[in-house]
Parts: structure tokens; C-alpha cells; sequence
């Protein structure tokens, strides 16, 4: 019999907050205002150029190659294509990060999902970055009330990042549950769903553009699978990840089996993509499996369904 789930926790970037559309937005008006776009094709040239070289430098954070800050440093020096002073690289990342804070915002339906899960489950954060950044957004954001601070862990400051499952685990201690009784939610499908998996947790993959899923070694945004993931919370997701969008509230969620590069079916909708495996939709996701939403809405309708598969027969998928 499948444990309640009785605990959520969330990625952060792309998942509550929509990282892509402000990292964008600060990045464009910076280079203008530098006088620095039109040495590009097109905005999007620039915008990629920035994302695989933030991607690089940031994977490099993430497994102790450099600190935090010299991060941002070389990703100045390696953009501009040329040796940036430090004082003058920390200068030219404090005015692009202070356009990108300015354009934050959380995806409309992140508040009122959290706010309808609180009374029913213990809430927490699984993120690659440090704590006090992530403090700083999530309070930014008006989202930390919901979180606290004892159940937020960072890869920074454990030592570990996403997909290993020492992170997750952690986190499923911080809201004092099993593994089997948390669910885990983010928009990356092979660090943060098949990490969460693979760990034992109760997947969801955060699919907003509803691209399906792509694998690491094919896809210009992740790193390779089992690798440590290269996503700075603060400079934004994967390289060429297309603008997230709201699905519409209420969609059944899909299921994916295990197994990368699954894209799954979309639940009650008797159709399967291509590469799709694992149960269909409506039956509730394989117990290996992986479960696909579009939207934070649909989660609530996903965690409905286990209990309601649960208390109605006794067992839940």
C-alpha cells in the first residue's frame, strides 16, 4: 500500500518563481543600457550566449570549483569575451542583477496554491543555491511565510545539489516525514523529478511549456544526467528553456514512467507521446513513476486523487 502523502516540497526557479521571463527581461535592458545589444543578431543570441555560459560557470560553483561570486566573475569575463577587473566585473553583475531582481515575480498561481496547501500538508524547499539568497527572493516574493526557514535546504549550504539524493532526503527530514510520504515539485525533469524519484519521493514534474521531456545530453539547458545540475536560482534555468506559461487551471495531470526522456500521456486523454511509457492517466502514477503536471493547479487535483484512490480503496498508485 502507498503511504498519504502528508509533505510537498518545491523547487524554486521556474517552478514558484518565473526565473526565465525576468532573467530576460533584466538581461536585455542591462546590455542596452551598456550600449552592448546591438553587437548581437538578435536579443535572443545575447540571451542564450548568457544562459550557456551561466549554465558552465555555475556547475562549477555547484561541484566546489569556485565560490559563489567568482562564479559570477568569469561569467562577466567569458560574456563580455575579454579579462574583466574585479571591481569592474562586480559592478557590471550588481547592475544587471538589480534590473532582473526588479522584474521578479512568482507565477500567478503559486501564492494561492501554497496557501490552499498549508492547512493539509507540511511545506518545504529543495533548491540549488545558497540560503541566503533564496531567503531573500522567496521573501521578495511574499512566499516564505508559507516555508519558514527551517525547512528550506540549499545545496550551498548541505554540500550536495539536486539530483543527489541526500538533498531530498534532507528536506524530507526538515518536515519530519519518510521519503515515501513527501512529494516533490520542479520544473526540471531529470535533477529535480527523477532526483526526487529516485530518492523516494512522490515525483511531479513541473512541465509549464508542455514540451515534454527532454534528456540531458540532448538538450542545450540540462547537464548530463548525474551530473550536478547547473542552475544558479538567481541567474535562471536551462539554456534555451522556452518562457514559461500558465496551463490552464484544472488540467489532469499526465504520468511518465520511469525512465529519461519519457514524455507521458496526458491523463484521461487515452493518447501517449512519443517515448511515453508507464501508466496512463486517470490510473494515477506507477509507483516508480513520474507524475506530470502543467500547472501548480493541477497539483492540488494530483494530490486529491491519491487520497481520494487511497481512502476509496485502500491503496494508492
Amino acid at each position: 500500500m502507498a503511504d498519504l502523502i502528508r509533505g510537498v516540497l518545491f523547487d524554486i526557479d521556474d517552478t514558484l518563481f518565473d526565473y526565465s521571463s525576468s532573467e530576460r527581461a533584466g538581461l536585455l535592458e542591462h546590455l542596452a543600457a551598456e550600449g552592448l545589444l546591438d553587437g548581437f543578431p538578435s536579443p535572443e543570441e545575447a540571451v542564450g550566449r548568457w544562459r550557456r555560459i551561466m549554465e558552465e560557470e555555475y556547475d562549477r560553483f555547484l561541484v566546489g570549483e569556485l565560490t559563489f561570486e567568482e562564479q559570477r566573475l568569469v561569467r562577466v569575463s567569458r560574456f563580455l569575451g575579454r579579462p574583466v577587473p574585479e571591481e569592474e566585473a562586480t559592478a557590471w553583475f550588481a547592475g544587471y542583477s538589480a534590473l532582473v531582481n526588479a522584474a521578479w515575480a512568482a507565477f500567478p498561481d503559486a501564492a494561492p496554491v501554497l496557501a490552499a496547501l498549508a492547512p493539509r500538508y507540511r511545506l518545504g524547499v529543495v533548491t540549488n543555491s545558497t540560503l541566503s539568497h533564496q531567503l531573500a527572493k522567496l521573501t521578495a516574493l511574499g512566499l516564505l511565510g508559507h516555508f519558514g526557514t527551517t525547512a528550506i535546504v540549499c545545496s550551498s549550504e548541505y554540500g550536495q545539489a539536486k539530483p543527489h539524493p541526500g538533498i531530498f532526503l534532507e528536506g524530507c527530514a526538515r518536515l519530519g516525514l519518510p521519503p515515501a510520504q513527501v512529494a516533490f515539485v520542479g520544473d526540471k525533469y531529470d535533477i529535480d523529478a527523477l532526483g526526487a524519484r529516485d530518492a523516494g519521493l512522490r515525483a511531479f514534474w513541473l512541465d509549464r511549456s508542455g514540451r515534454g521531456a527532454i534528456p540531458a545530453h540532448e538538450s542545450a539547458a540540462g547537464p548530463r544526467a548525474g551530473a550536478a545540475p547547473a542552475r544558479e536560482s538567481a541567474v535562471g534555468p536551462r539554456v534555451g528553456a522556452a518562457p514559461a506559461r500558465e496551463s490552464a487551471a484544472g488540467r489532469p495531470a499526465r504520468d511518465v514512467s520511469a525512465g529519461e526522456g519519457a514524455a507521458g500521456s496526458r491523463a484521461g486523454d487515452g493518447r501517449e507521446r512519443e517515448g511515453a511509457a508507464g501508466s496512463r492517466g486517470g490510473d494515477g502514477p506507477a509507483p516508480d513513476g513520474v507524475t506530470v503536471i502543467g500547472s501548480l493547479e493541477e497539483l492540488l487535483t494530483a494530490l486529491d486523487a491519491v487520497s481520494s484512490r487511497r481512502s476509496a480503496g485502500g491503496t494508492a498508485g
